[in-house]
């Protein structure tokens, strides 16, 4: 039975429209230019790691009037780089829900027209208000924009709506009127990295490949490069706010939902989860010595960004312990571990020993990806396909004859799931033509055909299948047998040799199967050569002798 794997990862975003709010910058009845995406990869400042940016950056001039989006009260007002990131931050609540507001970053505060002095906290403000102007020199800011966040007072009431650590409460794009954008993310890259090389700089990525396929094994994160743009009309690359992927193969891969930012974290508009952990991108943006997501501060043309696909356990919630997840391809098929299951720290106690007890059997997989933005444009960006490659291949099973004279094959041995070789039937073949089926354990590959050799046969089988490419696992040939011909009789063995779509060779000796140990390198006590030489045959096309001895007396 194949089922189907699937992931959802990033900002999961609800269309829903609480309020429909005007930019806060002329024109306000058009869309601006962003710079800085909602939730978007963003480094601290001095090169101490990285965080999610909690807001939305708009390019604007310096000294640009800056207007209130709504009608409220003023609930604080920064003026020092020490309070928070923002030399002058202003956060302005709803006059209809007074538990949350609007907050605008990197300005000079302007004067309030209804006492001739500048804004102070507690004055009334309507919407179109000038309640600053953009200061480029602002703490913190490189290039001239306006910050611009949804905030509330949960979580350290208004004075700590603008401080550290980054808070993410909602884009303001699912309510900034009009927020037109119907360029469709894109995702340029995809990478497989060693799953336990999580936050290690010199991580280990899966780099071999066969047939323009990625080989891979053991613990995998997935890890794709992609980007939004908001509106044909503006080229920084942008975070993307949500990413679905999905894993189909061969094998019983069970179908996973995975959504971040919900639950206790992220909310829809107007119910404040308030996330609040700057380590937690981590769990999300990939930034090592290979693949390195970037913020460009100076004119974000060089933006970058990673996402981990796989980084999810069973739950809703984004957490730092999202990040020892990962695909875990060699997982038994018990059917409590899940695909992301992870294997208890130093012992394998989840893998499966060989390929007929795993979760995911060896062969090729595709991974599709899908990315959308917050205007909900949807782009399929990615069908890869990759070879999952835990084990070498082995012979599953030999039949020969119709009816059936000859039944052999490798099975699980009850729960401790290791391999026995079980002759079901063996009966003497006669004159005619047999029909020989070999089933291998995981496709193999048609740059070196399967091969059959008979003892005493000069001639090998000659092999064929009917399955389609990349699936080619069960081979079929004939076996002639004639009267004129009675060398072949007597036990005779079959030596199958074949390689799998990766290119290992066949392992002649299963019960000691070649599994691949946690660096990569195949562990075995017995090959055999490289040859299943298991089987054997009884052959007969000549019938008895009989003499007949006569005593004649006269």
């Amino acid at each position: 039975m194949k089922q189907t794997l699937y992931g959802l990862v990033l900002f999961a975003f609800c269309m829903s429209s609480v309020m429909a709010e005007p930019w806060p910058l002329a024109p306000t009845g058009d869309a601006h230019k962003i710079f800085t995406a909602y939730g978007q990869f963003a480094e601290n400042t001095g090169g101490s790691g990285f965080h999610f940016h909690e807001g939305i950056d708009i390019s604007a001039a310096d000294g640009e009037n800056v207007l209130a989006v709504n009608a409220g009260k003023i609930e604080e007002m920064t003026a020092t780089a020490s309070a928070d990131k923002y030399s002058q931050f202003i956060t302005i609540s709803l006059t209809t829900s007074p538990n949350i507001g609007w907050a605008f970053g990197h300005l000079r505060f302007s004067i309030n027209p209804a006492t001739g002095i500048t804004w102070v906290v507690g004055d009334s403000v309507s919407v179109g208000d000038e309640i600053g102007v953009v200061d480029k020199l602002d703490a913190g800011s490189i290039f001239s924009h306006l910050h611009w966040e949804y905030v509330n007072d949960s979580d350290g009431g208004w004075s700590a709506a603008g401080t550290r650590p980054p808070a993410l409460n909602g884009d303001p794009l699912e309510f900034a009127s009009p927020a037109t954008d119907t360029k469709k993310p894109t995702v340029t890259e995809i990478h497989y990295r060693d799953g336990d090389d999580e936050g290690v700089p010199n991580a280990k990525y899966h780099t071999t490949v066969v047939d323009s396929k990625k080989v891979l094994y053991g613990n995998i994160d997935i890890v794709v490069r992609g980007e939004e743009q908001f509106s044909t009309s503006f080229s920084i690359p942008l975070s993307i706010q949500s990413i679905e992927f999905k894993v189909d193969g061969p094998a019983n891969i069970v179908k996973q939902v995975l959504e971040e930012f919900t639950g206790t974290f992220i909310n829809s508009p107007g119910s404040f989860g308030k996330f609040r952990s700057a380590g937690l991108a981590q769990v999300i943006y990939e930034h090592d010595d290979t693949v390195k997501s970037n913020q460009d501060l100076l004119t974000g043309a060089t933006n970058k960004f990673y996402y981990i696909l796989t980084n999810k356990d069973d739950d809703n919630d984004l957490e730092l312990s999202d990040s020892d997840r990962y695909w875990n391809t060699d997982i038994n098929d018990n059917p409590s571990f899940k695909w992301n299951a992870k294997d208890v720290t130093g012992v394998s106690a989840n893998a499966a020993k060989h390929t007929l007890n795993s979760k995911f059997n060896d062969g090729v997989y595709k991974i599709d990806v899908v990315a959308k933005d917050e205007a909900a444009n949807t782009n399929i960006v990615f069908e890869n396909e990759i070879i999952l490659d835990n084990w070498h291949p082995h012979v599953k099973k030999v039949e020969i004859g119709s009816p059936v004279k000859y039944l052999a094959e490798w099975t699980k041995n009850g729960a401790d799931n290791d391999l026995i070789f079980i002759t079901t039937k063996k009966e003497f073949l006669g004159v005619g033509e047999h029909p020989i089926t070999i089933e291998f354990t995981e496709p193999v590959t048609e740059s070196a055909l399967p091969t059959l050799n008979i003892d005493s046969f000069t001639m090998a089988v000659m092999l064929s299948t009917t399955e389609v490419a990349n699936k080619k696992k069960t081979w079929e040939g004939i076996l002639t047998l004639t009267a004129s011909d009675n060398t072949h009789d007597g036990e005779k063995v079959l030596t199958i040799e074949g390689k799998d779509l990766a290119l290992n060779s066949l392992d002649g000796a299963p019960g000691s199967i070649a599994i691949r140990d946690s660096t990569g390198v195949f562990q075995d006590t017995d090959n055999g050569a490289n040859k299943d030489a298991l089987h054997k045959i009884n052959i007969d096309t000549q019938p008895p002798v009989v003499t007949l001895n006569v005593s004649t007396t006269l």
